[in-house]
């Protein structure tokens, strides 16, 4: 993904952030106005973290069940509808985890500002706010689960108690990697830390 949140007087330098952990392959690049993170899409297999498989599966039981009952030949309608069902349901899961693992984003604190480019299989996004309109930036509860366990994502909580999140089932050790550079940063741009919304 090309960058376009340089300024004209910037002049970024590729390093290894100290704190990122091993087999991270997001960029760290510090330059004149503040920092950027490029974070590449890790793949489907790495990026749904078991969900692509676990669709594969499904649409081939469902499949399978699916040429049995049309090859009978004595199924009530409801049933090809329901088998219809099934399927949409696999179609769903098979394109969440191609998105999961095509995902990727730029992460930017330009001045006083935090900037967000985020490309999926469905489009671009880009979102910015002010760094005192941010509460918090953290590795948060996405509300997805595989195997019982909850899926983690970047959530940029804003003042106002909205959440925005994205890259849900990255590495958790870089999802708490980059929430800590980019809360660091946007502390230095305030001149203070973060703090959460006041209730």
């Amino acid at each position: 993904m090309a960058d376009p949140l340089y300024q004209a007087d910037s002049t970024p330098s590729a390093t290894l952030h100290p704190g990122q952990p091993p087999g991270s392959s997001a960029l760290f690049e510090r330059h004149a106005n503040g920092i950027t993170i490029t974070v590449p899409p890790v793949g489907v297999w790495r990026g749904s973290k078991g969900l692509f498989f676990f669709a594969i599966i499904w649409m081939g039981f469902s499949s399978l069940f699916t040429v049995v009952v049309v090859l009978s030949g004595q199924a009530p309608w409801f049933v090809y509808a329901l088998m219809g069902f099934f399927e949409l349901i696999g179609v769903g899961i098979l394109l969440a985890a191609i998105n999961m693992g095509a995902r990727e984003a730029v992460l930017a604190v330009i001045g006083q500002d935090l900037v967000i480019l985020y490309k999926q299989v469905f489009g671009k996004k880009q979102h910015q706010w002010p760094r005192n309109g941010i509460a918090q930036v953290v590795a948060g509860h996405s509300g997805m689960e595989v195997n019982h366990k909850p899926v983690l994502e970047l959530q940029v909580i804003l003042q106002t108690g909205e959440k925005f999140g994205l890259l849900a089932g990255r590495d958790e050790a870089e999802l708490h990697w980059m929430s800590k550079v980019l809360s660091e940063a946007l502390g230095a741009a305030g001149g203070s830390t973060l703090q959460p919304p006041s209730r």
